[in-house]
């Protein structure tokens, strides 16, 4: 019933209040930022990328054991979850272009070109469910005006 998943939902969310062991949100975020820095940073490549991914990956398994001592560490723990999901996504679209753009601040050291016929565009993720999600490519659609007098 609804009911039901209103309180197992109540008590995923609430449970880390419950913990007295377990990972602390900032140990938690200091994890995902080293990730990130050391393997998805402005320059980037795909074993960094798949690394910051299995890396990523191991680190969802220690969401469950995540404690707050009170409802501020809560909103944290709640944070940090979120920052995780952010990381994962940087990660999979960055892997998913296969070129550097805007250089320095996206350069894909193994595909150091631009590429606007295949990449100009968004790069865009949606969740399926809530283990799968899907990465498409939607190119930009644009004209550039005429220059005067080639009308």
């Amino acid at each position: 019933s609804d009911m039901d998943k209103l309180g197992a939902l109540k008590a995923k969310l609430f449970a880390p209040l419950e913990r007295q062991e377990g990972i602390c949100f900032t140990e938690f975020e200091n994890i995902i930022r080293n990730i990130m820095t050391e393997n998805v940073g402005a320059e980037r490549n795909e074993v960094g990328l798949l690394t910051a991914l299995e890396k990523l990956d191991k680190l969802k398994a220690c969401v469950p054991n995540l404690k707050a001592k009170d409802f501020h560490d809560l909103m944290r723990v709640s944070e940090a979850t979120s920052l995780l999901q952010v990381a994962e996504i940087s990660t999979r679209t960055a892997l998913y272009r296969k070129e550097s753009r805007n250089k320095p601040y996206y350069h894909r050291l193994d595909y150091p070109e631009t590429n606007d016929e295949k990449w100009c565009g968004q790069v865009i993720i949606r969740n399926r469910d809530e283990t799968e999600c899907e990465i498409v490519f939607k190119p930009l659609a644009f004209a550039i005006p005429a220059a005067e007098g080639e009308k």
